[in-house]
């Protein structure tokens, strides 16, 4: 058997028959000495055969392994990318918006099931791993207790995160939310805490009602990497701000009971640029009045770009609040619910710069088309309000009894003329979405269904929607 060495390139052939050369000699008289010198030649024999032996195996080996992997590129292409462009593509499959989940159907666990290579990539990519989902036990609807497993939070997905800043989602199961008597076991069950890991935290949703969130002023541990944060919270958001000076992005459901924007000294908050806030209960003074607008009273946000309310912005409370932050307002969503639809257009004049827009309205569609038209029609004049949206979400709610709730020719007309306009952006996408309980049945017409059939193949993003399902052009 021949044997090469991969380093010098020298060789020797064993021959198995025969063995070593030197032997015992037949005649009777070895003595001590010769036997001794033979046995330690056969010795060395042996350890430089197991030495040639070891690195032949070794060379085979490594030959197999490259032709396993030549084979692996041909039969998956994929397998002969470099690690760090499969790791970039892991996480690409990621869910958008941070909407991760604990399944072997979804990445990132999912990517650990295919091979052995793929898992080796998945465990040592950090960006897969740097957020958590806790469920909550249910306990009772009258218990204000949070409890959640024992060692939710001492997971291998935390230390496969490495140094990255996490993003963490407590929530409650939805069964228990939609009024379910549906309770666990919580004898092996610990109260939620989360003080271990808050200087870690960059993104923080707690999906939890007002009476079992704990009040922020009670943290004790810093949080100097917040930046997103979304909760319902007893704290006001003066004291939500305060507490996080460094969040660029609040979603919250505010408690108002007692809230008085009087009592509350201006403030400033360079920081903050996203805003969406909702509320529940009614402050101590005029409840009649617009309470979710109120708490921007004593706010100055300068670099707010995104605002999103489920109530109208009050032309009044905006003014004064644009004028003091002398912000850009891109991103809009509000309600409109039995305002006159001249107040609303005043109301949408205040935001110039708004691209995207979502609007839940009750006046007729029609009235609203005529404010984002660039035709001139006296007394108004082109271009009105809204000269910059490039994204419109148009939510109606109100009467559809008549024989033609919305009038789609109309609807066309003003895509082709924005489309047209010198000074006005065009819409990329429109979606119509209609709150009717009965059963709705005001499609466009064979014509006008080919119209925008042709507007969607050029580049426009339009459906219908009734109760947030899609009916046309899917229907």
């Amino acid at each position: 058997m021949r044997h090469v060495c991969q380093k010098c390139g020298h060789h020797n052939t064993w021959d198995n028959a025969s063995g070593p050369r030197d032997t015992i000699r037949e005649d009777g008289n070895a003595t001590a000495a010769s036997l001794r010198a033979v046995l330690a030649n056969l010795e060395a024999e042996l350890a430089r055969f197991n030495i040639y032996a070891a690195d032949y195996v070794s060379a085979v080996l490594k030959q197999k392994k490259d032709v396993k992997i030549q084979l692996q590129g041909i039969v998956y292409p994929i397998l002969s990318l470099p690690t760090e462009i499969i790791a970039g593509i892991f996480v690409e499959c990621l869910p958008e918006n941070r909407r991760r989940r604990f399944s072997r159907k979804h990445a990132p666990l999912l990517l650990m099931w295919v091979c052995r290579r793929w898992r080796d990539i998945a465990v040592s990519t950090s960006e897969l791993w740097n957020f958590l989902r806790i469920r909550c036990l249910n306990v009772s609807p009258s218990s204000d207790k949070t409890m959640v497993r024992r060692g939710a939070l001492s997971t291998p997905w935390l230390s496969r995160a490495q140094s990255r800043p996490l993003s963490l989602t407590v929530y409650l199961d939805r069964k228990f939310l939609e009024g379910r008597e549906v309770h666990d076991d919580i004898s092996g069950a610990e109260p939620l805490d989360i003080s271990a890991i808050l200087p870690r935290l960059e993104s923080l949703d707690i999906k939890l009602s007002t009476s079992k969130t704990q009040s922020l002023t009670s943290w004790n541990s810093p949080v100097p990497r917040l930046r997103f944060l979304s909760l319902s919270s007893p704290d006001s958001l003066i004291k939500i701000l305060e507490n996080f000076p460094s969040l660029t992005d609040l979603t919250c459901l505010l408690d108002l009971e007692g809230f008085d924007p009087l009592d509350q000294a201006p403030l400033i908050f360079p920081n903050l640029r996203t805003l969406e806030i909702g509320s529940r209960g009614y402050p101590s003074y005029v409840p009649e009045e617009n309470i979710e607008i109120r708490v921007l009273n004593p706010l100055t946000l300068p670099h707010l770009a995104c605002f999103h309310c489920s109530t109208s912005p009050d032309a009044d409370l905006i003014t004064d609040f644009m004028s003091r932050s002398a912000c850009a307002i891109r991103d809009l969503k509000c309600e409109f619910h039995r305002e006159d639809p001249a107040e609303i257009c005043d109301t949408l004049a205040l935001f110039p710069s708004v691209e995207t827009l979502d609007i839940d309205i009750q006046v007729d569609l029609p009235f609203f088309l005529v404010g984002i038209d660039t035709q001139d029609k006296p007394p108004l004049r082109s271009p009105r309000l809204l000269p910059r949206p490039q994204h419109l979400t148009i939510r109606y709610s109100g009467p559809t009894a008549r024989e033609e709730p919305f009038n789609y020719s109309d609807i066309i007309d003003v895509l082709h003329r924005r489309r047209e306009h010198s000074t006005t952006a065009e819409l990329r996408s429109l979606h119509l979405m209609i709150d009717e309980t009965s059963e709705w049945e005001w499609y466009p017409g064979k014509t006008l269904a080919a119209e925008f059939r042709r507007l969607i193949d050029d580049g426009l993003d339009f459906t219908i929607g009734v109760h947030g399902d899609v009916v046309w052009p899917d229907a």
